[in-house]
């Protein structure tokens, strides 16, 4: 209750730049700055309204809610303090129909966002305000290696793991492995938003018998998920000269004081996705995150993630 008592006394004001980062055909995302103008604040809200139907996807460095058209973004546990002139931000994959404008007012706290400070109807209590301005920015470790590419601008366009989620609130679905004791599917989650995957699923479901990995899901909200790679220039060694896929127990590790599995790419092993969505092309800048066995490998040619043909 005190909280909300100085926050209504509190002069309010602000400063919000809302910044397209990357658009494609019924997608987009962008970059939200908030600059906090007033009296120090330990939490913030956010609102706009979408003036196209927008509609937000995933987001990071915050929580969100939307209906229709209206969106309240509120703070993580880690940004929520904003000493005067102090910024944070936060991100966010969209879907839009028809156009995409920016939205042309937002409110922080119920305060419309000016550029200036509105006075407090009542003088504010005496307090004593933080010696230095707080952090902004997340702690070392405390965000998913795509929302550090978020914050740089450049957002993952595909984000693919077994192990872990790749954002700090993403809390979707993994993988899936299917069984071969009576070919049923299984998708994997994490054990908690943000956190290692749920191997205890897999083990339960996969016990007495064999399992594959059937699908790995990209987790930055443009379904560029990874499917069985079907027969092309390599002739793959399953039925139909499609690729085998991994065997699902391979793999083992440990993410985040948790079991996990990876995948496991024996020769013949391949998945793609011959249809994606947002992927560089051709002599497009791109970058990448990834991490591998270094005691599992051969003499052989060749192991690749990333860009490929798209004839297989």
């Amino acid at each position: 209750m005190s909280r909300t008592e100085l926050a209504s006394a509190a002069a309010a004001g602000c400063q919000v730049s809302y910044t397209v980062s990357s658009q494609w055909q019924g997608g987009f995302g962008a970059n939200v700055a908030i600059t906090n103008l007033g009296d120090p604040i330990t939490s913030w809200r956010l609102t706009w309204t979408f003036g196209a139907g927008q509609t937000i996807q995933q987001l990071w460095n915050g929580s969100y809610t939307q209906t229709g058209t209206q969106v309240t973004v509120t703070n993580a546990s880690y940004n929520g303090n904003l000493g005067t002139g102090a910024s944070t931000s936060f991100g966010f994959n969209g879907s839009w129909t028809g156009s995409n404008p920016a939205p042309t007012s937002f409110a922080l706290n119920g305060v419309t966002c000016n550029g200036g400070t509105t006075p407090p109807s009542t003088p504010p209590p005496t307090t004593s305000g933080p010696t230095t301005p707080p952090p902004t920015t997340p702690p070392p470790g405390g965000d998913g290696p795509c929302d550090i590419y978020a914050r740089g601008g450049t957002p993952c366009v595909a984000a693919h793991s077994t192990t872990r989620a790749l954002y700090a609130t993403y809390n979707g679905n993994l993988y899936q492995v299917r069984r071969s004791s009576d070919n049923t599917t299984r998708n994997i989650t994490p054990l908690s938003p943000g956190g290692a995957a749920n191997a205890a699923t897999q083990d339960t479901f996969c016990a007495n018998t064999s399992c594959v990995i059937t699908i790995i899901y990209d987790q930055s909200g443009r379904n560029n998920h990874l499917t069985q790679a079907p027969p092309g220039g390599f002739q793959g060694p399953a039925p139909g000269g499609y690729d085998n896929l991994a065997d699902a127990k391979a793999a083992p590790t440990t993410v985040k004081g948790s079991k996990a599995y990876g995948v496991f790419v024996a020769p013949g092993t391949g998945y793609r996705n011959n249809a994606t969505n947002g992927i560089a092309k051709g002599d497009q800048p791109e970058g990448m995150y990834a991490i591998f066995d270094g005691t599992h490998y051969n003499g052989g040619c060749c192991f690749d993630y990333g860009n490929a043909e798209t004839n297989s």
